[in-house]
């Protein structure tokens, strides 16, 4: 059975909103590691990878 039009508008834009967070968080990562001027930034651009596939 073919999805409905909505149904497909409805999942594009949930997967928009959740590829915005993830860039959220990984640009507040890049900016707090600016301001302290250490960190390791690799495990938290996974982890926002992880969150927003979950």
């Amino acid at each position: 059975m073919p999805e409905s039009t909505i149904e497909r508008s409805d999942r594009e834009q949930l997967l928009a909103v959740l590829a915005d967070r993830a860039k959220f968080v990984r640009t507040e990562t890049l900016r707090l590691i600016a301001i302290a001027k250490s960190g390791h930034y690799t495990s938290v651009f996974s982890c926002a990878e992880i969150f927003a596939a979950l």
